[in-house]
């Protein structure tokens, strides 16, 4: 396949390279149809980063029917000389995987073009042969329609199996992906640390759960009982626990209680009317309401001490109480708890709570579009309810939330568990079905990574921002690293510091000052990470660049100015730590000016489906130092005005393949390595204004 170098679309292709978009983990899956001699072929796109795709393309050959074929694509993105940017795909010959293996498959090729707002505009295909044809122009030709597809929702059985087989590993993986496929009937409860594994499970498709970040409890647990479980509550409770949240539905109680919520003092009470005495005598004691739930025909009231609130209002109805709602918000009362159950709705209203402002919304479907677009106004779920074929969603700014939900899904305990590991907590549990049999309990227990003598994550970030030609650049270099880090650490459940060499701390006293000021413990980590000028002396021995320091073209570069990057990894590596990461995105060359220009790329949306104990592999189990750099000598290193340097970003986008799912061989920071190289050098391949750069490395133990 040639690389772009003709005219297209009536304008000549200035050739650049591309990077991942911020945030995008594993892979990002797109959906095409089109139709090529008579035949009709839906391809799937597996997308990882640019010179890793995989399309696998169903299509019917006559009396051969039912068939599957595989190749491989790159991409690059362009520049038309109007300045109309696209992303070109060039397909590698492939093979036929079903009904036989057979190789030959001649790939397709496709070309997105991006409007003025960087939205995709349209997309074409080509096929291999008229690809290489003078006029390949006039051969270009409209697909039918191009999807991004959510694996969380569309990778079903059904939808996989159109693509894979059974037998082949990637058809568990995709399905491991979509949550409702967890957990079918009678299959068995299993989990790691003190989950306890009962047959029967609920498995109807009516469970939601919304799950948050900053909620700031620890340890949660969830216990599913179809009576009031007050036994396991008081026990619970004994050991520090608090329910959280409780729910019924599918005949079950669902319990959640967690440490950390902040709540003291808890009670509970279960009546068959709702328990008014109680509840003032629990008041006049300092408790306020903290969780309501209706089941089995009885009200369960659970009060708390700690909750902030301080005045109350119980409030019930047949219809969602709109009319009484609003007399006590104008009052400053706030929805703190809402339930349904014996034809009837409850609402807690409270003061105290400090929101701005709260919002909610009743509908007939799960307001799963309402939710969203409120998430980006600043509000998070604060109560999610579901009774007579109605949603109620209570929506409130002024949380601390990031927020994800798994709406009408099976019993999602494998989600549950996944989102543990990253840190979420649940916010809300609701059941919308019709009952349903169910019988014995199930109870999940999880807590954040625990390790004895836990690590600390020490990041040294060093980024040029306030040099003119290449400072936001680095700005942006800064922040991504800041961000990955900081996954990191949560995902991981250790601390990470942060030392930011940036502004007016920038230079050579800035960067002494962190290096000498840090002390880590023998298990800590230290991530080094440099983004600005880079250069060589006219004598230097050492294949590592030199780091400028100087934010201005008026400073003179000299030894006051400029340190090794080999020496800085030999520094960090006496400061005794565990595990030493010394990365430099920089030219390695006389020159000492790097080039940033670029455009955007195809993946468009994080998917977060990395393994945990291949992140742990890395960085809680592994011994030694390691040294790159984005160059060899007298090499330039390029990135993006946009997105930043195309070595860092090949190095966290080796990372997050080195921990997806699509990989089983032990993780290894040599892999990662290898990886970012060689992915540096096909983003800078044929890169106006910039050689191509190899980076080096070494690792050491």
């Amino acid at each position: 396949m040639q690389k772009l170098h003709r005219v297209l679309l009536g304008a000549i292709l200035l050739l650049c390279s591309v990077v991942c978009r911020p945030n995008a983990y594993a892979q990002t899956f797109f959906e095409t149809n089109f139709t090529y001699k008579g035949i009709n072929y839906t391809g799937l796109l597996i997308y990882y980063d640019d010179n890793d795709m995989i399309m696998r393309v169903k299509y019917t050959r006559g009396e051969k029917g039912y068939t599957v074929s595989e190749f491989t694509l790159k991409g690059e993105t362009f520049t038309l000389d109007d300045g109309t940017e696209g992303y070109f795909m060039d397909g590698e010959p492939g093979k036929r995987v079903y009904p036989d293996v057979a190789s030959g498959f001649e790939p397709f090729n496709f070309i997105i073009m991006y409007d003025d707002a960087g939205e995709r505009d349209k997309v074409y295909w080509i096929d291999d042969a008229n690809w290489a044809r003078s006029d390949a122009n006039d051969y270009l030709k409209e697909v039918g329609y191009w999807k991004e597809v959510d694996p969380t929702k569309s990778f079903t059985p059904q939808y996989v199996f159109n693509f894979f087989d059974k037998q082949e590993e990637l058809y568990n993986v995709f399905l491991s992906m979509n949550p409702s496929n967890h957990l079918a009937e009678g299959e068995p409860a299993t989990g790691g640390g003190n989950n306890t594994a009962q047959p029967n499970l609920p498995t109807d498709d009516k469970w939601s759960v919304i799950v948050s970040k900053g909620t700031g409890v620890s340890d949660e647990i969830i216990h599913n009982d179809h009576e009031w479980p007050r036994a396991w509550i008081e026990e619970k409770s004994a050991q520090g626990y608090r329910i959280t949240k409780a729910t019924y539905g599918a005949q079950n109680y669902v319990i959640v209680m967690a440490k950390g919520s902040g709540m003291d003092r808890q009670v509970t009470k279960e009546s068959a009317n709702w328990p008014e005495e109680w509840v003032a005598e629990q008041r006049r004691k300092g408790l306020q309401i903290s969780e309501i739930v209706h089941g089995n025909g009885k009200w369960n009231v659970v009060m708390s001490s700690g909750t902030g609130y301080t005045e109350q209002e119980f409030v019930s109805a047949v219809h969602f109480p709109l009319r009484e709602i609003s007399k006590y918000k104008v009052k400053g009362y706030f929805i703190t708890s809402v339930t349904y159950g014996g034809d009837s709705w409850g609402v807690v209203m409270s003061a105290g709570p400090d929101f701005p402002s709260q919002i909610w919304k009743v509908d007939g479907e799960f307001p799963q579009s309402f939710i969203e677009s409120k998430w980006g106004q600043g509000y998070a779920v604060t109560d999610l309810m579901y009774g007579d074929d109605e949603w109620v969603v209570v929506m409130s700014k002024g949380t601390p939330y990031t927020q994800e939900f798994m709406a009408e899904t099976a019993f999602p305990r494998d989600y549950l568990e996944g989102q543990w590991d990253l840190g979420f907590r649940i916010t809300d549990f609701v059941y919308s079905g019709d009952g349903g049999m169910y019988s014995g309990s199930l109870q999940t227990t999880t807590t954040p990574a625990n390790y004895s003598n836990d690590p600390t994550l020490h990041l040294i970030m060093v980024a040029n921002t306030r040099v003119s030609d290449i400072g936001a650049s680095c700005t942006n270099d800064k922040d991504k690293v800041v961000r990955e880090v900081a996954n990191i650490g949560e995902a991981l459940g250790i601390p990470v510091v942060e030392h930011l060499v940036i502004e007016e701390d920038y230079g050579k006293t800035g960067l002494l000052d962190a290096i000498n000021g840090l002390r880590p413990g023998p298990n800590d980590i230290i991530l080094f990470v440099y983004t600005g000028h880079g250069f060589r002396w006219e004598n230097q021995e050492s294949e590592y660049p030199m780091i400028d320091l100087t934010y201005s073209q008026y400073q003179q570069v000299d030894e006051n100015t400029s340190m090794s990057l080999e020496e800085l990894g030999q520094r960090l590596a006496r400061k005794g730590a565990r595990l030493s990461i010394v990365i430099g995105d920089c030219c390695n060359s006389s020159i000492g000016r790097t080039s940033r220009s670029g455009a955007a790329s195809l993946a468009s949306r994080p998917n977060e489906r990395s393994r945990l104990d291949r992140l742990r592999t890395l960085f809680m189990e592994t011994e030694g130092h390691i040294l790159a750099a984005a160059a060899q000598p007298d090499e330039t290193a390029c990135g993006n005005a946009q997105t930043g340097g195309y070595f860092i970003n090949s190095f966290f986008g080796a990372l997050h393949k080195e921990t997806s799912y699509l990989y089983e061989e032990e993780p290894s920071w040599e892999a990662i390595m290898e990886r970012a190289v060689e992915s540096a050098a096909y983003k800078t391949d044929n890169l106006s204004g910039c050689t191509p750069q190899h980076g080096i490395f070494k690792v050491s133990r």
